[in-house]
């Protein structure tokens, strides 16, 4: 009897712990859509906790938009969150945690410690807030900022072609200060000299839309085109023009680089190649690639020169990102955490509830952005936390 009496107890005990495993997590949070202009899904908030802290975090979801501020209020009574005395409207700029200096962000964290009296199971009200701006379009791309940004110099290295790869050199390990730190897909401009794999060179660096030293390439006049071919990503794509070979090949893209760059013409590891495939890309180089200028988002084409003791190897042209600072637009749009609204005359602020130790669960933004949210959809929160019609 004594033994079963003790049971009771222990299990008792245990049921008063805080239930690990069960608690919403980074990984398992509770999620309720961002809303922005009372109809717009943006992104989501998502809350977990964990046996110290409470995580409330803002992600943007929408490329269009970025947050420049947030308000955060995460209360146990709904009453204590900051409100006007007469129409009891939100009042984010009294909320007890804020970023207001956040210029164009994607994400915001914020970690709340846990009060000892929040226990698993006590029920708290979250009113999250954010200043959202959109973006209405693009600056126009600058190709000569671009070649200043460039570095003078660059460490870089090769790996040697293999049967069909994504290009002649499949990987160009280029280590320097940005835009042009990274791993690149690279092409052969001259025949002339050689480059080895895995040798580590300095390189000089010149945008192909910037002046280069003489003799570096037979026909300068003609990296117009080859940027235009970079851009087309031609390796891959399907083409009618062989009965044998029913996409483009690197050989075939390699082969017609050097058409349009080198005096001297080679089939040095170039693998499966098309003659007509080759043909059909000069034709259109020549008809679409002529004065081209690469636009936002378009790629550059950046000449490596590597010289290793002194001594000159192969150049070789890699697709750089042009990318273009965003404009947004004039007026900055209110967002919310979706829940209930605080009142139904005033504005359209809302707060939602979240359970300390309970398992994550809400409404990923994805399925939000199925259907337009309105004010109208949400129930409204009474002073005494109390939803209601």
């Amino acid at each position: 009897m004594k033994k079963n009496i003790l049971l009771l107890i222990t299990a008792a005990c245990m049921m008063l712990l805080p239930a690990a495993g069960f608690a919403a997590t980074e990984d398992n949070p509770y999620i309720t859509p961002l809303i922005a202009a009372k109809t717009i899904t943006v992104g989501e908030v998502r809350v977990w906790d964990d046996a110290e802290n409470m995580y409330v975090k803002y992600v943007i979801t929408d490329p269009d938009w970025c947050i420049s501020e947030t308000h955060l209020a995460v209360e146990k009574k709904l009453s204590r969150i900051p409100r006007t005395p007469s129409m009891k409207n939100p009042i984010p700029g009294l909320f007890t945690y804020k970023d207001e200096d956040m210029g164009c962000a994607s994400e915001k964290l914020y970690t709340i410690p846990l009060p000892l009296c929040w226990r698993p199971g006590t029920r708290v009200y979250i009113a999250a807030h954010a200043v959202e701006k959109e973006i209405c379009g693009y600056e126009e791309p600058d190709l000569a900022e671009l070649a200043s940004n460039l570095p003078q110099n660059a460490d870089m290295s090769v790996t040697d072609p293999y049967l069909d790869g994504p290009a002649y050199f499949p990987s160009v390990m280029v280590d320097a200060d940005a835009p042009l730190n990274g791993d690149y897909k690279g092409w052969c401009i001259s025949t002339s000299i050689r480059i080895d794999a895995g040798v580590k060179y300095n390189a000089d660096v010149y945008s192909s839309y910037d002046t280069i030293p003489g003799g570096l390439v037979d026909f300068p006049e003609n990296l117009e085109k080859i940027s235009w071919i970079l851009n087309q990503d031609f390796v891959g794509k399907p083409t009618d023009c062989s009965s044998v070979l029913k996409s483009y090949t690197y050989g075939s893209v390699q082969r017609a680089i050097w058409s349009l760059i080198d005096d001297q013409l080679s089939d040095l590891s170039l693998g499966p190649y098309s003659r007509c495939q080759v043909a059909e890309i000069l034709a259109r180089a020549e008809q679409e690639g002529a004065f081209f200028e690469p636009g936002c988002n378009e790629y550059v084409g950046v000449i490596l020169a590597p010289f290793l003791n002194s001594k000159p190897a192969q150049p070789v042209i890699i697709p750089v990102p042009l990318t273009c600072g965003p404009l947004y637009c004039p007026e900055d749009e209110t967002a919310w955490g979706k829940g209930c609204r605080f009142t139904k005359k005033g504005n359209w602020g809302m707060c939602f509830k979240y359970v300390i130790g309970k398992p994550g669960k809400g409404i990923p933004a994805a399925a939000a952005s199925a259907r337009q949210v309105t004010p109208d959809e949400n129930r409204v929160m009474s002073p005494e936390g109390v939803e209601f019609d």
